[in-house]
């Protein structure tokens, strides 16, 4: 009858191993599982286009608000723009605008109060916006930069 007990405890440490081996299959088997459905189901790039648009184009704005071009601080050139002439605007914003987002279509516009003093000439049907206010002197003026996708 010792014989028979000791046989059957080293069963049972076998089973238990078993058991164990099993149970960290199984684990293994579910965190795979879920890593494969996040990485199908939850594609990082095409998850949210419309935040990801909005991210830049707040960064665009922000970049175009701290610029200085040709030793003109941006706020310069948008009072240049809406008072007298538009061309420098017109030429180098939409090159910037191009050489930061290439191949990002866009709409640009810039006012001053009800006046329009810029808009591009594109339109987007589906477009995420970022716009900001540029106080000069005692006039308000609106940029508003518009990324299509």
């Amino acid at each position: 009858m010792h014989k028979s007990r000791g046989v059957y405890e080293i069963n049972m440490k076998k089973a238990q191993t078993e058991m164990m081996g099993l149970v960290i299959l199984v684990l293994l088997i579910v965190i795979a599982a879920i890593f494969a459905i996040r990485f199908m189901f939850f594609n990082q790039e095409d998850s949210f286009p419309e935040l990801k648009l909005q991210l830049q184009a707040d960064n665009l704005r922000n970049a175009l608000l701290n610029l200085n071009i040709e030793d003109k601080v941006f706020s310069d050139i948008v009072l240049q723009c809406c008072e007298s002439n538009c061309d420098f605007f017109k030429v180098e914003v939409p090159k910037l605008i191009e050489y930061s987002l290439p191949s990002q279509k866009y709409e640009l516009e810039l006012s001053k109060g009800p006046q329009n003093c810029y808009k591009t000439d594109k339109t987007c049907i589906k477009k995420v916006v970022s716009s900001s206010n540029i106080q000069k002197n005692t006039d308000n003026y609106n940029l508003v930069i518009s990324l299509c996708y």
